[in-house]
């Protein structure tokens, strides 16, 4: 029962202390250990879903932005992409599944599609000066 539902949200801290009568307060350590142990099965799914899901759209974005040339957008994604990745094997050695940098990156992955449709519908003409640097590769 468990293993399929996991111990509930916040309550594997007080399980383990229980269990192994540990008088100092002890955590996971590793996020997708507490997630499972926490939310069980389905929550690791979901977590792992999330994960997926964030890499594919970034992903897309990445190749929709570099064929039509949105310079801004592809480096964007792929900045996501790094980022979304450094987290997921920091996630291996602390108890971060409600940390807001991760959400934060989910939530511009969910935003970035649709400015990047918009503006590739626009045919992505640069919005200013700087934005025209980024595209034709020129630095200050």
């Amino acid at each position: 029962d468990k293993l399929i539902f996991g111990h509930q949200v916040t309550i594997f801290k007080r399980t383990l202390e229980r269990s192994a009568e540990l008088s100092e307060v002890h955590v996971a350590h590793n996020t997708y250990v507490s997630v499972m142990a926490e939310m069980g099965l389905p929550g690791i799914l979901l977590f792992t879903g999330v994960i997926v899901a964030t890499f594919v759209s970034l992903e897309r974005v990445r190749r929709s932005s570099r064929a039509v040339g949105l310079l801004l957008c592809t480096a964007t994604a792929e900045a996501l992409q790094v980022a979304l990745a450094a987290f997921l094997v920091a996630a291996f050695f602390l108890s971060a599944e409600v940390h807001r940098f991760f959400w934060f990156v989910v939530f511009l992955s969910m935003v970035l599609p649709p400015l990047a449709k918009r503006r590739i519908r626009k045919g992505a003409p640069p919005r200013d000066a700087q934005e025209a640097r980024l595209m034709t590769g020129v630095r200050q």
